[in-house]
C-alpha cells in the first residue's frame, strides 16, 4: 500500500497521515431566553474553495462555498428541547473530503422549562 502525503505530512510511512480534511464541529448555547444553539465548523488541510453541507437530525439545513479555508458559525431555527445530532461534511477543490459529527443535548440546559 503506498502512503499519500498530505500537507504537513512525510509521506514516508513514520507517521500515519490522513488524505482527507480535518474537519472539527462543536455546538454552543441554548434555546432559553432568546439564546440560540451555535454550531461552530472548521475546516483545515484542504484547498479552496470548499463546498461545506450541515446536517441537523440527519436532515440537510445548509450549504454554503467558501473560496477559502477555515471556520464559520451557524445557529439553527427552531430547536426543540432534545438531543440532536449535528453533522458537518465539507469537500475541497481536490475533491478531498472530511467530516464530523456531535450531540447537542439542549433538554438539560440552564433554565430550560420542564418536559
Amino acid at each position: 500500500m503506498a502512503m499519500i502525503a498530505t500537507e504537513g505530512g512525510r509521506g514516508d510511512g513514520a507517521t500515519p497521515l490522513r488524505p482527507g480534511l480535518d474537519v472539527a464541529v462543536g455546538t454552543l448555547g441554548g434555546i432559553n431566553g432568546g439564546d440560540a444553539v451555535s454550531v461552530h465548523v472548521r475546516v483545515r488541510g484542504g484547498d479552496g474553495p470548499v463546498r461545506m453541507f450541515l446536517y441537523f437530525d440527519g436532515e440537510l439545513v445548509e450549504t454554503w462555498t467558501s473560496e477559502r479555508i477555515g471556520q464559520w458559525e451557524f445557529r439553527p431555527a427552531d430547536v426543540t428541547p432534545a438531543r440532536h445530532a449535528v453533522t458537518a461534511r465539507a469537500v475541497d477543490a481536490r475533491g478531498r473530503w472530511g467530516g464530523a459529527s456531535t450531540i447537542v443535548d439542549t433538554t438539560f440546559l440552564p433554565g430550560a422549562p420542564p418536559l
